[in-house]
């Protein structure tokens, strides 16, 4: 039975991929990182449309799964439907919410695919609460418009989205297999969600808060508004929390818990990237540079720096003890000083920051040993799709660094030392 469930899965898998794959336009112009600039006008249709409808589709499947005395038959197929949705919503281009007005203008059309993939999981959650009996009228309302406003925040992530519908219908049909996935594609997403070139980290962190803050709030202000209803609704809450005892105290307490710990770790990482830019040191250095194409992300230059093709020389002339530890810890620090034009170039390395005194001018930045290769704070820069040409002038990169030797960079510059137009 589980091969015969597996095979049918399977094959639902490959024929559903095919059809997609024969019916999507030009599949190079779905970079993982591209901003709305990329073209997203233009070509995005083919993307939004289709997730909708394997989106629409999975949710009709797994209902019918779910009534169906036989759901071995129409299990594989809706499990096929959820993961070629999901896998398209992470190549479908992601742009912020407040590009939404430019884009109704533009393309009204998309912009209604658009706001449908938002708002489907609105759909799910109040068609799966108007079918729980003696449900109360508050929740039943309440929790589909709170759900509504939080959407506002992920409009432009249709990862989010997807994932919170296989949420809503893993607990809704009690599969523990789908609300497993839905956790972990949500985290997946959200991996991506850093690297949307179109929103500053610091917009991010508050989509993140505003949004974590605002489904608590709606979360207590349900449950009160529940208690305090009439004597009916009254007695369902009260079920329900004697059903639940303790186990719903933990239960409730870890999922608060776990929130915060990943609001915090999350915006902790977004802060101190937001003051990196903010307050760190202007560092240039000189590229030697590579613009491969790849076809999964879109045009990008994979960068090579000169002082990288310094390191191995150093450290076969540097002391045996330096030179050890920075291959035990697969890394050190850069000493860099300025030249005349405001260059820097790599003067001596380090294992740790302040292990050894140096000129005021000497800004330390870190570096990583990967194999053969040294990784200078990224080992590429992504750029909107057809704009190669523009960035084949890039000569230099310009850096911000603080004391700790972590580095950001912003900027491409060519050869005077000018940000590209």
């Amino acid at each position: 039975l589980v091969a015969n469930t597996a095979l049918r899965f399977l094959s639902a898998f490959f024929v559903l991929a095919l059809v997609l794959a024969l019916t999507w336009r030009d599949l190079s112009a779905y970079a993982l990182f591209d901003a709305v600039e990329s073209g997203l006008h233009r070509d995005s249709f083919f993307a939004y449309s289709r997730l909708w409808w394997l989106g629409a589709g999975a949710v009709l499947v797994l209902t019918v799964a779910s009534r169906s005395r036989d759901a071995t038959f129409w299990t594989p197929l809706a499990w096929a439907l959820v993961c070629l949705a999901q896998m398209t919503a992470w190549l479908t281009p992601a742009p912020a919410l407040y590009g939404f007005a430019s884009l109704w203008q533009e393309a009204p059309i998309l912009a209604l695919f658009w706001l449908a993939c938002a708002v489907l999981p609105v759909l799910v959650l109040a068609a799966m609460l108007w079918r729980v009996r003696d449900l109360p009228a508050i929740v039943r309302v309440g929790a589909p418009v709170a759900l509504a406003v939080a959407s506002l925040g992920w409009m432009g992530a249709p990862g989010i989205a997807m994932a919170l519908v296989w949420l809503v219908l893993g607990y809704a049909f009690g599969r523990r297999t789908l609300l497993v996935f839905g956790v972990l594609a949500l985290l997946a997403y959200l991996s991506r969600f850093y690297y949307l070139m179109d929103s500053t980290l610091l917009q991010k962190s508050w989509v993140l808060c505003l949004t974590g803050a605002w489904l608590l709030l709606s979360w207590y202000v349900l449950r009160k508004l529940v208690r305090k209803s009439g004597s009916r609704d009254t007695d369902v809450a009260g079920h329900i929390d004697r059903k639940a005892g303790s186990r719903q105290v933990w239960r409730e307490a870890g999922l608060l818990g776990g929130l915060v710990l990943i609001l915090l770790v999350v915006n902790t990482g977004i802060y101190q990237r937001e003051q990196i830019l903010a307050t760190g040191q202007r560092v240039v250095l000189a590229l030697a540079p590579v613009d491969p194409r790849s076809l999964m992300q879109g045009d990008y230059m994979a960068l090579r720096f000169a002082a990288a093709n310094e390191i191995k020389t150093m450290l076969a002339q540097a002391p045996a003890a330096l030179a050890q530890e920075i291959e035990d810890q697969q890394g050190g620090y850069l000493l860099l000083t300025p030249d005349e034009r405001g260059v820097y170039q790599l003067s001596s390395l380090a294992a740790k920051v302040g292990t050894q005194p140096n000129a005021p001018s000497t800004v330390p930045l870190e570096f990583r040993l990967r194999g053969n290769t040294v990784r200078i704070v990224t080992d590429a820069w992504f750029f909107p799709e057809g704009e190669a040409s523009r960035f084949e002038q890039a000569r230099y990169g310009n850096f911000r660094v603080d004391s700790k030797g972590r580095g950001l960079l912003t900027q491409m510059l060519d050869e005077q030392l000018k940000p590209l137009p």
